[in-house]
């Protein structure tokens, strides 16, 4: 009964997000076991658990798997200010970056603001997380984009797998 309650609960509590368009900002405990520097944007980077791990570099760009699938690759943040079609590319903007042992900072700043992509893969869940942080004085949009790959992790992918977005089932059928 109890994890009845607590499903129905968030499941009220995205509903009521999702109206809104946004999730509430909320604060993070602050971990003084830290390390910060300046970005390196062709620095590899890395967040891995024992069931999920994103891997790539400073900029933002990087891949991600839950074992044993890859599931996506070349995720990247844009930012569009007001109604501009241009967008400003995250590894443009890079800045900073600070890891604590359960998740790792990037920081991107730009004239009228500035986004901090917080990355949190859990030690034994098969997840990742990244929670964008955003402060800005005009309107803004973020365009997350990335190539789903879902392809076995190797040796599997020999012997011709493959995989497809089927419009009928709204869903990725892998062979």
């Amino acid at each position: 009964m109890k994890s009845k309650l607590i499903l129905i609960v968030v499941l009220c509590l995205i509903s009521i997000n999702a109206q809104e368009g946004f999730v509430k900002k909320f604060s993070l405990p602050e971990n003084y076991i830290k390390l910060s520097r300046l970005a390196q944007p062709g620095q590899y980077f890395d967040r891995i658990g024992k069931k999920a791990a994103l891997m790539g570099f400073e900029s933002g760009t990087f891949e991600l798997w839950i074992w044993p699938w890859k599931v996506m690759r070349n995720f990247e943040l844009q930012f569009f200010l007001g109604s501009s079609t241009t967008p400003i590319l995250a590894e443009n903007i890079v800045k900073e970056i600070s890891v604590t042992p359960e998740a790792a900072v990037i920081t991107y700043s730009y004239e009228s603001f500035s986004a901090k992509a917080i990355i949190f893969i859990p030690v034994d869940k098969t997840a990742a997380v990244i929670l964008l942080d955003i402060n800005t004085t005009e309107p803004l949009s973020v365009v997350p984009g990335f190539i789903p790959v879902l392809q076995p992790q190797w040796p599997a992918g020999i012997g011709g797998q493959y995989s497809y977005w089927d419009d009928n089932f709204k869903a990725f059928i892998i062979s």
